[in-house]
């Protein structure tokens, strides 16, 4: 059975993160939409791009603890990923 507007994940992978910005590429190449979700306990900003995009608080999008974004991919091929403070856990998964 498939639900309408249900997520079809066609990806996953994991980044942790520090306070110092990390990057990935996305895994399954291009797919329509990403689910990100803040495995950890503190505030991570991350943001989406080509291979040289850094994420920092000023910049990327915030993801509370234990929270989840969902984003369109557009053309980005690398997430990048910051904790605020100590570290977290992004995890990934594309799809459509």
């Amino acid at each position: 059975m498939t639900l309408a507007g249900a997520f079809a994940p066609t990806g996953g992978a994991f980044l942790q993160v520090t306070a110092s910005p990390a990057s990935i590429a996305l895994p399954g190449g291009s797919a329509a939409a990403i689910m990100l979700t803040n495995v950890g306990g503190n505030l991570a900003f991350v943001q989406l791009g080509g291979s040289g995009i850094i994420a920092s608080p000023t910049n990327g999008l915030a993801i509370p603890p234990n929270g989840q974004i969902n984003l369109a991919s557009g053309t980005a091929t690398y997430l990048s990923a910051v904790a605020l403070q100590g570290a977290t856990g992004i995890s990934i998964s594309t799809g459509s």
